[in-house]
C-alpha cells in the first residue's frame, strides 16, 4: 500500500481526475510512471534530490520480479513464496496471513510493473496468485470465525484485510486480463469479505451506538460503565496487560495522548476513541476502496460513517488523535503516532478515491462533535481530516512538539523512530494535498 501511496503522490501533479480508470491512479499519473521509469527522477533510490525515495522505481521491479518467479502454491512453506493464505498455522492465525499479505503487496508492484511495461508475464503473475487466493473460500473462508483462534495475537482480520487491500489493487491493475468468469469469482470474494469486516465493525460499534446506523449517537451500556470513559486497560483481551509502561510515568491509572514541553499532560484518552483504532482503520481501507471500485454504495456508507465518527470520537480538538495512547509499547516512544499514521493513509486513500469521482465529501467535512473531551468547546475551530494531517506535519517538523513521558526521561514524539530510521507514511499527505494546496504540507 505505500508503494502505491508514493505512486499517487510522486506522478499526480494535478489534482485528481474524475473517473479514473484505477481507484487511486489515473491515466496521466500511469504515462509519468512510464517517463520516470526511464529516465528519472524517482527511478532509483536517492536520485530525487533526497536521500531516501518511498517508490524508486527500482525497488519496485525488483519486488514485481520477485512476485513473478514465486510460485502460486497453497500451502506451500516457504516465506518467500506464500502467496496464499492456506489457514492457522499451529493454532496462530499470523504467520501465513501476514506472509500472504507481504506477498500481495508483492504484487501491488507486480501490477505497477505491468502497467508501466504492458509485460503480460506480471499480469498472468497476478491472476494466478489472486485466483489461487479466491478457490481457497471454498475450504477457509475469510468470512468464518471459527478460523481465527480465540487466542490468537491478532485482532480477528487484521492481517487478512491487509491482504485483501493488496489483492484490491492487484485486481485493479490487471482487471483486463481475467476472464469475465474470473472477474465474477474474484468480485464475489472481495465482496463477501468486506460486507463480513463491515458487520464485523458495525457489531463492535454498536456496544457504544446501538443504532448507529440510524444516525442516532445516544450511548448503550458501554459507555455507561465509568471505566468507559478512561482507557487505563482498552486490551481486556490480553493477558498479560501490553501496557505496564503507562503506568510507570502517569501520576494516576489513566492514559493520556502524550505531554507538553511545559510538563503538563495532554487528553485523557476514553475507551471509546480507542475503538477507532490501525485495526479498525486497515478494515476500512479495504471496505471503503472495494466499494468505489465496485460502485457499492452500501460499502461507501459505512465506510463514511466510520471515518465521520472516527474525527468525532476519536479526534480531540488539537487534532492529536486517541491511538496516541500506544506510545511507548515495542520501546518505541512514538509508536502511537506511527499507528496513527495508518489510519490516516486508510482516511486519504478513501477521500482520495472518492474524489477522483466527483464526491470530494471526506476532504470538506468537519464536526465539532464529541464525547469525553473528543468534542470542541465554543470557538474552537470544527476537526476535520486536514486538522488531523496538519497535527502530525506539526510533530514532523518539530513546530508544536510533545513528548512520551514525563521529566528527563520524556522521549520526543516525531517520525524519526527509536532506531533512528524515518517512518514512511507522511508522504501519503502529498495526495491529500492535492486537494488542500497547505504550503505546510
Amino acid at each position: 500500500m505505500q508503494l502505491l501511496l508514493a505512486m499517487a503522490m510522486l506522478f499526480g501533479q494535478i489534482f485528481s481526475q474524475i473517473f479514473s480508470p484505477f481507484i487511486n491512479l489515473s491515466n496521466a499519473e500511469i504515462d509519468q510512471l512510464k517517463i520516470r521509469s526511464t529516465g528519472g527522477p524517482y527511478r532509483t533510490l536517492g536520485d530525487a534530490g533526497a536521500p531516501f525515495t518511498p517508490a524508486d522505481y527500482t525497488r519496485i521491479l525488483t519486488f514485481a520480479n520477485q512476485f513473478r518467479a514465486a510460485p502460486v502454491v497453497p500451502g506451500n512453506t516457504n516465506a518467500e513464496a506464500q502467496t496464499v493464505w492456506t489457514g492457522p498455522l499451529d493454532g496462530v492465525i499470523g504467520t501465513a496471513s501476514s506472509e500472504a499479505s507481504w506477498q500481495h503487496k508483492k504484487g501491488t508492484c507486480a501490477g505497477l510493473v505491468y502497467l508501466i511495461t504492458a509485460d503480460s508475464t506480471y499480469a498472468v503473475a497476478v491472476r494466478r496468485a489472486v485466483m489461487a487466493q479466491v478457490r481457497l473460500e471454498a475450504t477457509i473462508p475469510l468470512s468464518c470465525v471459527g478460523n481465527w483462534p480465540a487466542n490468537s495475537p491478532y485482532e480477528p482480520g487484521y492481517p487478512e484485510s491487509q491482504m485483501l487491500d493488496a489483492m484490491l489493487n492487484e485486481f485493479d491493475f490487471c482487471k483486463d486480463r481475467f476472464s469475465p468468469s474470473q472477474k465474477d469469482s474474484v468480485n464475489r470474494y472481495l465482496s463477501k469479505s468486506a460486507y463480513y469486516f463491515a458487520g464485523q465493525i458495525h457489531n463492535q460499534l454498536a456496544k457504544s451506538f446501538p443504532d448507529r446506523l440510524k444516525n442516532n449517537y445516544k450511548t448503550g451500556k458501554y459507555l455507561a460503565d465509568p471505566k468507559g470513559v478512561a482507557a487505563f486497560n482498552p486490551y481486556p483481551i490480553f493477558s498479560p496487560p501490553t501496557k505496564p509502561i503507562h503506568l510507570i510515568w502517569l501520576p494516576n491509572t489513566f492514559i493520556y495522548t502524550h505531554s507538553n514541553p511545559d510538563g503538563s499532560l495532554g487528553n485523557i484518552v476514553p475507551r471509546l476513541g480507542v475503538s477507532y483504532n490501525n485495526r479498525t482503520g486497515t478494515k476500512m481501507s479495504f471496505i471503503g476502496r472495494y466499494g468505489v471500485f465496485s460502485g457499492d454504495t452500501t460499502l461507501i456508507w459505512h465506510r463514511k460513517q466510520y471515518s465521520r465518527e472516527w474525527l468525532k470520537y476519536s479526534m480531540f480538538p488539537d487534532g492529536t488523535l486517541c491511538e496516541y495512547e500506544r506510545g511507548g509499547e515495542y520501546e518505541e516512544p512514538s509508536q502511537g503516532m506511527h499507528y496513527n499514521s495508518i489510519n490516516l493513509q486508510s482516511e486519504i486513500l478513501f477521500a482520495d478515491a472518492l474524489a477522483r469521482r466527483g464526491d470530494y465529501s471526506q476532504y470538506t467535512y468537519a464536526t465539532t462533535e464529541g464525547l469525553h473531551g473528543t468534542q470542541c468547546s465554543f470557538g474552537q475551530e470544527p476537526k476535520s481530516l486536514l486538522t488531523a494531517i496538519t497535527r502530525y506535519a506539526d510533530h514532523c517538523t518539530g513546530e508544536r512538539p510533545i513528548y512520551y513521558g514525563l521529566g528527563e526521561t520524556r522521549k520526543l514524539i516525531s517520525n524519526i523512530a527509536a532506531n533512528g530510521k524515518m517512518t514512511p507514511w507522511d508522504y501519503v499527505f502529498a495526495v491529500a494535498n492535492k486537494w488542500y494546496k497547505s504550503d505546510k504540507l
